[in-house]
């Protein structure tokens, strides 16, 4: 017999538990056969936020907790679950996946416990509350049992087996001051895609690059075209920025829409930019879409968009070749010594640590300035060129992903001697693993 058919109910016959509870599975069943033939990724987080607090004292913890299981079970969490779902990480544990999991359903076994254990397979935990009669004004409450999902933080290796799981976040490792380090570009299985972090900065950067580029494209309009493009070529890629836009500030306007949709989306409006962005003029084949891996499915198309939308091309940027030479020091030529005075000196930097960390780091630990001069710069400890960072890539250049921008600043008395000398000289001080730099002048208008 299917653990899933409906009861017989008869007049006359002995009610049992059992009644109650084969018709619960029959209902809950059904409903969920009906979800998965509306919505095929109707499972995932429709609200997941991970406790930044508990990262700094070595665990992983949520504060917000709600959405449906890939058995079709939902859950939202009260403050009083969310307390218990706490997953120490130990001091050496590496690239570990921890899931949100619920014990498998096993037809013929108990499913509920009073107080179930780290081990325990019970799918609910029985809890008591006081519940009024909603019929009968002055009655005294009834203190019932209730059933609540059996819910808990674990690795995937120990529960794959025996339980169903939404995956939550992947650690990295736990730093030897203590602090968890997860990965930043993971993304959980959504039914909301707004409650993604990576997601939210993803589409406000890509509405931020459609404005910033559709208003350079804008201004060139009249001027005989931009960069080598002709006054069409500018109506036609202005169109689809304004398009772009449009579209995006929509879906950032629906924080609850699935993110299947998103990715639709999304995809659509890269295949129509794929001529401004790639060589070929032709969209990649992009992965399938996968639920279960949102960040495989969206972090190269997102890369690719923003790629599109920073196609414009300028005649009034220079790109400054990097030549590497003894003890970690690099040159740029300058052959116009015109841009000194006329022109902003865009770095990019990207290594494998936290953004904001390189950004608060790097100007300290560079030294640049003339390039004759960085040898004593570098030994005799003397200050060089200052640089800023910039919230933002500058209109002008290509968007670079992962790359943090700063600008050179030219108020300082060794500016005056780069007229002088063949170039920038700089070197950076410490550790920042993988470093690539990149840089540029852009002359002013």
């Amino acid at each position: 017999m299917s653990s899933h058919d409906g009861v017989v109910w008869s007049e006359g016959m002995f009610l049992l538990p059992q009644h109650f509870q084969q018709q619960e599975r029959h209902h809950r069943a059904r409903l969920a056969q009906v979800l998965r033939a509306v919505q095929p990724h109707g499972w995932g987080f429709a609200a997941l936020r991970i406790d930044a607090a508990q990262l700094a004292l070595g665990s992983v913890a949520l504060s917000a907790c709600e959405g449906i299981m890939p058995d079709g079970s939902p859950f939202a969490l009260t403050d009083e679950e969310l307390a218990r779902l706490r997953y120490p990480v130990a001091d050496s544990e590496r690239d570990v996946q921890l899931v949100l999991a619920l014990a498998l359903n096993r037809p013929g076994a108990a499913d509920t416990e009073s107080a179930p254990g780290d081990d325990s397979l019970a799918r609910y935990r029985i809890s008591e509350v006081l519940v009024a009669d909603a019929n009968s004004e002055g009655a005294e409450p009834a203190c019932l049992q209730v059933r609540r999902l059996n819910l808990k933080l674990a690795r995937e290796a120990d529960v794959a087996a025996s339980h169903v799981f939404l995956r939550v976040a992947r650690v990295v490792e736990r730093t030897a001051a203590g602090l968890v380090v997860l990965d930043r570009q993971q993304v959980a299985p959504l039914l909301a895609w707004r409650c993604s972090p990576v997601l939210a900065r993803s589409v406000d950067e890509l509405i931020a690059r459609a404005r910033q580029r559709g208003v350079a494209l804008a201004g060139g309009l009249g001027q005989g075209g931009l960069g080598g493009m002709t006054e069409i070529q500018q109506y036609v890629m202005l169109q689809s920025v304004n398009r772009a836009e449009s579209l995006l500030m929509h879906l950032a306007s629906q924080p609850a829409l699935h993110p299947e949709l998103l990715y639709r989306e999304l995809v659509r409006l890269a295949g129509e930019l794929a001529i401004f962005g790639q060589e070929r003029k032709r969209p990649r084949a992009y992965p399938p879409y996968r639920h279960d891996r949102l960040g495989e499915s969206f972090v190269p198309l997102i890369q690719d968009l923003l790629q599109a939308l920073s196609a414009v091309a300028s005649a009034d940027v220079v790109a400054l070749a990097l030549k590497s030479g003894a003890f970690g020091f690099r040159f740029a030529q300058v052959a116009d010594i015109n841009l000194y005075q006329s022109a902003r000196f865009i770095l990019a930097v990207r290594a494998q640590v936290p953004d904001e960390e390189l950004r608060k780091n790097f100007p300290s630990r560079l030294k640049i300035g003339p390039a004759e001069r960085l040898h004593d710069l570098v030994n005799l400890q003397l200050p060089g060129l200052a640089i800023q960072v910039l919230p933002t890539a500058p209109r002008e250049l290509p968007y670079y992903p992962g790359f943090s921008y700063f600008q050179l600043s030219n108020d300082h008395p060794l500016w005056a001697d780069l007229v002088d000398t063949s170039g920038f000289g700089l070197h950076v001080a410490g550790s920042f693993p993988g470093l690539q730099l990149a840089f540029w002048a852009i002359r002013e208008a």
